[in-house]
This record gives C-alpha cells, sequence and structure tokens, in this order.
C-alpha cells in the first residue's frame, strides 16, 4: 500500500489523504490488487474494512454515495464465494424490472491462462507445409501440364522481362543519394504540376479565357459552360474560374484540416502563387471531397482578392488512359510458337522475410527454391525483405558465414546477401540447365541492403 500511495501521490499532485480524495485512491488500490494477485480480504484489513463498505455501496465519510464498476463487483464477488450465474440472473431482473437495457459492461469473459497457451511450433516441425489455403475461382481454373507445352517452348522463355519498358523513369548515371538540391527538387515537382494540368484540362475540357476577344460573346460561352475557364492560380477575379494546383499545407508541422489548405500553382504561369482555399460552401453543400497534401487538383470558385479562393467544386484528379494492345497482337503474342504457344503463363510471388527469428538459413526459401524447381514457372516475383533488419541477428550487427575451414566470420550484408540469397538462386540454375523462369526481386524498407528512395 506504501508504494502505491507514492505512485499514486506522485500522478496526482498529492500529499495528504483526505476523505475527499479517498475513493479515488480506493479505486487505485482495487485496480492494483487485481493485477498484483492480492485478495479482497487482504485488501479489507489493510483498510479496515473501509473499501468493503464503500464496495456495499454504503456512503464515504464525505457523503458523497459512490459506485463500483460491474466488473469490479462481479471479480470481488467470485472472490467471496457468490457465484456468475447469481449474478447475471441479479442483472438480469433488474433490467426487466426497469423496462431498459443496462448498458454497463458484463461480468468479464474467462481467457485462456499464460501458462496454458502453447508456443508456435518451429518451422521445421510445420504439419502443414504445402497445404493450398486458398483458391481463387477453381471452377474455371485450368491447370497446363508441363507435357503439353512443346519442348522447343521449354528451352526458350515464353515471356520476357525487362526494364526497359521503364527507361524513361530510370535512372541513367550514378547519383548521390539522399543529396538532391533544392532546385531539382522545385524543377521536378514543377514539371509535374505542368503535366498533371494538361491532363486534366483535356479530361474536364478546361479552356482559358480569350483576353483578346474584340467581344465578350466567345467568353460568354465558354462560361457558359458545366465547369469554369482555365485561369491561373493566384490570379483575382470576380467571376467563377478554375485553377489547377498543388494542395499544401499551411502548417509547418501537424496534419492538414480545412483551415490550413493551400493551392500552390506553377513557377512559370502563376510564379509560384499559394492562395488559400475556402471550403465553406462545399461543406454548406454537403459536397464530398477528399484532400491530402502533395495532391494535384482542379479547384472552381471565386478569388476576388487574389490571396483566398472559396471553392464551389474541386476535381480530383484524372486517371491514367489505360494501356491497350491490338488483337493482331495479342494473338501473335499468346500463340505464336515463339512465344506462349497459345499456353497460360505460369507467375509464382512471395513476399518476405525468408528467415526466421532464430535463424539465418533461409530455411523457407529453400522450400520455395524446390516448388520452383518442380513447377518451373515463367516469372518468379520475389519481394523483400531479404536481410531483414528486423531480425535478431541482424538487428545486433552478428551476420556470420561458415567458410569451408569451418571458421565462421561476421561478414557485411552485402556479402552475407551474395552468399544466401544470389548462391542460391545461382545454384537453381545450375543444377537445372534447362530451367527459363525469370526472377524479379523487390527490395522493402526493412532490407539491409537496399538504400531507402
Amino acid at each position: 500500500m506504501a508504494e502505491c500511495w507514492e505512485a499514486y501521490s506522485l500522478n496526482k499532485n498529492q500529499s495528504d489523504l483526505t476523505d475527499h480524495s479517498f475513493p479515488a485512491y480506493r479505486l487505485a488500490l482495487i485496480k492494483d490488487s487485481d493485477t498484483s494477485g492480492i485478495s479482497t480480504s487482504e485488501l479489507l484489513a489493510a483498510t479496515g474494512g473501509r473499501v468493503g463498505a464503500v464496495q456495499a455501496g454504503k456512503r464515504s465519510d464525505s457523503g458523497l454515495a459512490t459506485v463500483t464498476p460491474p466488473a469490479k463487483r462481479f471479480h470481488a464477488g467470485l472472490q467471496d464465494g457468490s457465484s456468475a450465474s447469481a449474478t447475471a440472473a441479479a442483472a438480469t431482473s433488474s433490467s426487466g424490472r426497469s423496462g431498459r437495457v443496462s448498458l454497463s459492461p458484463g461480468p468479464p469473459v474467462s481467457l485462456q491462462s499464460r501458462s496454458a497457451m502453447t508456443p508456435a511450433p518451429k518451422y521445421s516441425e510445420r504439419t502443414n507445409a504445402g497445404k493450398v489455403l486458398l483458391t481463387y475461382n477453381p471452377n474455371k481454373l485450368e491447370a497446363t501440364p508441363s507435357a503439353q507445352i512443346s519442348s522447343s517452348a521449354q528451352k526458350t522463355p515464353r515471356c520476357v522481362v525487362s526494364p526497359d519498358a521503364f527507361a524513361a523513369n530510370n535512372v541513367d548515371k550514378p547519383y548521390r543519394h539522399l543529396f538532391t538540391t533544392l532546385e531539382e527538387r522545385a524543377r521536378v515537382l514543377d514539371n509535374q504540376l505542368v503535366e498533371m494540368q494538361d491532363v486534366m484540362a483535356e479530361h474536364y475540357g478546361l479552356r482559358a479565357l480569350d483576353y483578346g476577344a474584340e467581344n465578350e460573346a466567345d467568353n460568354a460561352e465558354k462560361e457558359s459552360d458545366d465547369i469554369a475557364p482555365l485561369e491561373a492560380v493566384g490570379v483575382a477575379r470576380q467571376d467563377k474560374i478554375c485553377c489547377v494546383g498543388r494542395i499544401c499545407n499551411a502548417a509547418h508541422e501537424g496534419r492538414i484540416n480545412a483551415t490550413s489548405i493551400l493551392l500552390e500553382g506553377t513557377r512559370f504561369a502563376s510564379s509560384g502563387a499559394r492562395p488559400e482555399v475556402d471550403l465553406s460552401d462545399m461543406k454548406s453543400s454537403k459536397a464530398s471531397f477528399s484532400l491530402f497534401p502533395g495532391q494535384i487538383v482542379a479547384v472552381e470558385g471565386i478569388n476576388i482578392s487574389g490571396r483566398k479562393m472559396v471553392a464551389s467544386r474541386i476535381c480530383e484528379g484524372a486517371a491514367p488512359e489505360a494501356p491497350k494492345s491490338s488483337v493482331q497482337e495479342l494473338l501473335r503474342f499468346h500463340h505464336d510458337d515463339a512465344n506462349q504457344a497459345g499456353m497460360p503463363l505460369k507467375i509464382m510471388t512471395a513476399c518476405g522475410p525468408y528467415t526466421t527469428s532464430d535463424s539465418l538459413e533461409f530455411e523457407p526459401l529453400l522450400d520455395l527454391m524446390n516448388i520452383v524447381n518442380t513447377e518451373k514457372p515463367d516469372v518468379v516475383i520475389l519481394c523483400g525483405p531479404f536481410v531483414d533488419l528486423r531480425q535478431p541477428a541482424v538487428r545486433s550487427g552478428q551476420v556470420t558465414l561458415q567458410f569451408e575451414d569451418g571458421v565462421e566470420t561476421v561478414v557485411p550484408y552485402e556479402s552475407f546477401f551474395a552468399n544466401k540469397v544470389a548462391g542460391l538462386l545461382e545454384d537453381l540454375f545450375s543444377s537445372e540447365e534447362d530451367l527459363q523462369t525469370q526472377f524479379v526481386l523487390v527490395p522493402s524498407l526493412d532490407d539491409a541492403t537496399a538504400e531507402w528512395v
């Protein structure tokens, strides 16, 4: 009780125990007795019977009635020898007499004790290895035996996985990781905004006003469309306009809210202006919208002063056009003897980590390679982490390799990856000369050998 009072007095900043503060201290004692295993009788003897008097529904010396939570009453009743069925029956009868449903929590559900919980079996002791847990659309799933594929198709890859399709976005020269200058970042963000502005203008049919027109007939026709004419961000106009910009947060720290939304324009057309966006009209009209920092949107509204835009509608981006293939390309790819020869592709994917918490021998990855050797899929996609930073041995830096002379040496993470993962793939291809499976390795943020981008 002395330790409980010391902790309670420090947390509540109280130096004396009075009749007014005793009920709260009593609840702290009951809570501490539930967790420490002290019985109610011992607690009654220590407090001179005052806890039992308060639990029985009597008033304290201060004259204020105190109520014990139902879960505590049930727990104390079990310790005093009362049964749970009698408590439940009394609660049911009381709720029936009052004609209302009780909103108080019921008696606690007895959970399995920690001592009775069995630990998870080790990886080598599993009994359901290789079991299919779920099959998607099993009625239309047609298996393709390897015997149906011609021998010529087995000797050549039926598909080619190449990074050339993403060559425009790949890095083509060495650079210092995380040392991009502010000017380069600003230029990339501005180019992205300009590109998205053209895409959204075409998708929503946005048109700019013609300031060189001799009469207002053309502009009136444009303004009569469903969406207001396109204008640069930060330009003051008394009529409705539509501005394409990037959502920014006015506060340097904290989450974005309805009062801290800014719309950033391009450097060329808007000189990087950031007017405030007022969403009061959209809230009153109960229009649905969802905004986050960095989002590129088209905002329709009125910007009289150039510093604050009252939004009436928000167009949240435009999805790119889906890639299309002609019928001739599909027929040549799927039914030509040089490609798939009419047989479907077989693709396997797996996600790491490929090690257990007590071992760095990559047993799961070894079992997966055995399945790859048997099934011979066309493509295998392996997602990281491969050298998991959350693994205890990797986290401590004690990653060792055992050489032929039996000596274990601590090696860098890259050498460990090359020996365990890359070496396993090399052994797979060396043992199966006709294996045409292509592997795609996708690193993870938890990989010790991959840099964060």
